[in-house]
């Protein structure tokens, strides 16, 4: 990681934006400018923003986010997604992916409005990176049950409706094809 650094009102101005706006978090922005997150922390708390806890960065997901994106094709196509490799458990919806697959999150997190972060760990068994958005709202898991998507869904999914951008998410979800 790089030194601690003084930033230029304008260099300011933008991490406060990274922060507020797109809602990366402190570490984040610190691996942009390659310095520590503490020299983050104390830009936002110089310009007197309220730093986010955990929870409140799981919360910026609403319901109205996820319904406003009903009947469109990504709306589908993440249902077919979540049925396939999402979970949600306890209120919060999960999807992980192996790196080779970390796009689909990308898009995933762009359909959300930019909301999330992408955060990677390590399987502990075969120790390569995999990569996970979750958040946690009860409210969006009550809506996706109207669809099918509940919890334990491998025991008893029942999706309420079929098309070709939900079979599209289910097979990029968890799909091959075998000659």
């Amino acid at each position: 990681m790089g030194a601690t650094v003084k930033f230029s009102k304008e260099k300011e101005l933008e991490i406060i934006r990274l922060y507020l706006e797109e809602f990366k978090t402190q570490k984040e922005i610190a691996d942009i400018y390659k310095t520590y997150n503490t020299s983050i922390r104390r830009v936002l708390m110089r310009n007197n923003i309220p730093i986010r806890g955990n929870s409140e960065i799981q919360r910026v997901i609403n319901l109205e986010d996820i319904r406003s994106q009903e009947n469109t094709s990504g709306f589908d196509y993440f249902l077919g997604i979540l049925a396939s490799d999402g979970c949600i458990t306890n209120g919060t919806v999960i999807l992980d992916f192996a790196e080779q697959d970390k796009e689909i999150l990308t898009y995933w997190n762009e359909f959300l409005g930019n909301k999330c972060n992408i955060n990677v760990s390590y399987h502990p068994v075969y120790n390569i990176p995999q990569y996970r958005i979750s958040f946690k709202n009860q409210e969006v898991c009550n809506f996706y049950k109207q669809f099918g998507i509940v919890p334990r869904k491998s025991l008893d999914l029942t999706l309420s409706k079929i098309n070709n951008n939900i079979l599209l998410g289910i097979f990029d979800g968890d799909g091959s094809v075998f000659n």
